[in-house]
């Protein structure tokens, strides 16, 4: 999703490019690859909870975190990377975008950097985050908070 915010950053900063179009289509492709490869894991009821690994006995299937309005976060990143592939080609259908814009105003440019250095300090504080909790090595797949760090 951070792929997706920053191709449609780039749009901002830097004005309308077919370049940047690709940037958010390539990451949500791979984002929605990812998010029906989670689903399926989720919903393969022969799987271990306790080692992370399937099983040829059926189990309960685990949570993986919350739901949220009743549907998992695997299942929203499925929602959201199809739907943002399609308003991306939509958006592309459109020709005139393209043209020279006109100079935006100052109170316009401030919010544009503004979300564009939120959106950065996000991706920083994910990254840290994800670094304290997995360190170098692969994260642990059982939905414990292992946090790497204090080990």
């Amino acid at each position: 999703m951070i792929g997706v915010a920053i191709g449609a950053a780039m749009n901002l900063v830097l004005g309308p490019d077919p370049r940047h179009y690709g940037v958010c289509l390539v990451s949500a492709l791979f984002g929605l690859c990812v998010s029906i490869r989670q689903t399926l894991l989720h919903i393969n009821p022969f799987f271990d909870k306790a080692t992370g690994l399937p099983t040829l006995e059926a189990t309960a299937n685990p949570d993986f975190g919350l739901p949220v309005f009743g549907i998992g976060l695997y299942v929203w990143g499925i929602l959201i990377f199809a739907t943002v592939i399609l308003a991306t080609g939509i958006v592309l259908l459109f020709h005139g975008q393209f043209e020279p814009a006109k100079p935006e105003s100052q109170w316009l440019s401030r919010i544009t950097t503004i979300g564009v250095v939120t959106l950065f300090a996000v991706a920083a504080l994910q990254g840290v985050s994800v670094f304290l909790e997995c360190g170098l090595g692969d994260c642990p797949n059982n939905g414990d908070w292992n946090w790497w760090i204090l080990r």
